[in-house]
């Protein structure tokens, strides 16, 4: 790695730190950001804008930044370590009603998480879901049961040097479909099966090769939705395992961890066959279609945790909200700034298209149901203690009449019309 490409990497890391908040610890903050970094490095976003660096891994990332590779990836093996933990009591019948670690602490360091008493079965329900739903053989029986192409694909332990020699880089593997390639990938060297202490992150990478091309698949709709047809503890669920999912990126076992964690739960006690109709419906509700990506977010777990300093609260907290029918704060969610509103909108449409395409009925409660259909999506969103001359130029630069007004915790206190308030300044500069 030269010096220019390793002085972006921290300039990139240390621009997160300071602009960034996520609703978890500072370590934990921390944790997820050092995958961010690489994730701006291939496409050219942040501190490397336009320039791309493809190959730029976690691994990288860590060295440009001088931590302890060793630490930091045991840490991100800790946190997978304790949803297991978790799923292990849960499935063993002991008490798992709090959603913590060994030491009573919430999972992930999220603190909101401590105001959960779940019911584990549900929980593990939606891991085993959330699990398995990326599994490139479920898409594919999802395919044939609906005709729908959904793209998908796995992780392997790849070869760098063998990379390099085939031609190929990180960002053709991941986009470019290569279901027929995938044994002569084997026989090449190029995929290497090797145990958790072989791999070296100088010559190996874990990256993402893609079977089939297709619609891409949205967290944040297997999320909601999943919180919709069977409730706040199976989304939940469905969550922790996107999350072990992530972390599993950069740890100590660069395996599908949670796919094997799905598979434990498919042996126990816990689980219902009933959760394997549960899997396609998800795995096909979750897939956006074409002409849908402007309605459809699909958070990264940076951006499920993110705190959007206009509403002060994440993501996954307003997702929370919706299904569970309480009021939700308008805020933009995901990477391509989605309008809450929107997508909750898409979320119910989704669902009651597919109910009456499969003749059942309506399973959907009161949270779909309801005025989140309708609402004009034309408004701003401002603090109470923001100056009027702030508020006038946000109207200013956008297309809405109405902002509402929310306080420091994210709680709408009301609205005000870009008409009233430019009748409020004229007043007073009467004066």
């Amino acid at each position: 790695m030269d010096d220019d490409l390793r002085g972006l990497i921290r300039a990139d890391f240390d621009r997160l730190l300071k602009r960034e908040r996520l609703d978890v610890s500072a370590a934990v903050e921390r944790l997820i950001l050092v995958q961010t970094v690489e994730g701006h490095a291939h496409n050219g976003h942040g501190e490397f804008r336009p320039r791309r660096f493809v190959d730029v891994t976690t691994a990288d990332v860590v060295r440009a930044l001088r931590l302890d590779a060793t630490k930091v990836k045991r840490a991100r093996q800790k946190l997978i370590d304790d949803v297991f933990g978790w799923a292990e009591r849960a499935m063993a019948g002991d008490d798992a009603t709090a959603l913590a670690d060994a030491d009573g602490k919430p999972l992930l360091s999220i603190p909101f998480l401590a105001d959960f008493a779940v019911n584990p079965g549900a929980v593990l329900r939606g891991i085993y879901i959330g699990g398995k739903r990326d599994n490139s053989d479920v898409r594919a029986a999802v395919e044939a049961d609906t005709g729908v192409t959904i793209g998908g694909g796995s992780c392997y332990v790849v070869n760098a040097d063998v990379m390099r020699e085939m031609g190929l880089d990180s960002e053709t593997l991941a986009h470019k479909p290569h279901e027929d390639e995938i044994e002569e990938f084997r026989k090449n060297g190029l995929i290497v099966e090797l145990p958790p202490e072989d791999v070296d992150d100088d010559r190996h990478r874990y990256l993402y090769i893609r079977d089939r091309a297709g619609p891409g698949h949205s967290d944040d709709a297997a999320f909601v939705l999943s919180g919709v047809i069977w409730g706040v503890d199976c989304a939940l669920g469905v969550f922790l395992a996107d999350a072990v999912d992530t972390l599993e990126k950069y740890s100590e076992k660069y395996t599908d961890q949670d796919d094997e964690l799905s598979a434990a739960i498919a042996a126990s006690d816990a689980y219902d066959p009933s959760w394997e109709r549960d899997l396609k419906d998800i795995t096909y509700l979750s897939a956006v279609p074409d002409g849908d990506d402007d309605l459809v977010p699909d958070s990264s777990l940076r951006y499920f945790l993110r705190v959007d300093v206009d509403v002060n609260r994440c993501a996954l907290q307003n997702h929370l909200d919706f299904i569970a029918g309480r009021p939700t704060v308008p805020m933009v969610v995901g990477f391509d700034r989605v309008l809450s509103v929107k997508f909750y909108r898409w979320a119910r449409e989704r669902l009651l298209e597919y109910e009456a395409r499969l003749e059942v009925p309506a399973r959907a409660p009161a949270a779909l149901r309801s005025v989140a259909g309708v609402v004009d999506p034309s408004f701003l969103t401002v603090n109470v203690n923001d100056a009027p001359e702030k508020v006038v130029e946000a109207f200013a630069n956008s297309a809405a009449e109405v902002a509402v007004v929310v306080d420091d915790d994210g709680a709408v206190v009301g609205t005000v019309r870009a008409a009233d308030l430019l009748r409020f300044l004229w007043g007073r500069r009467e004066l």
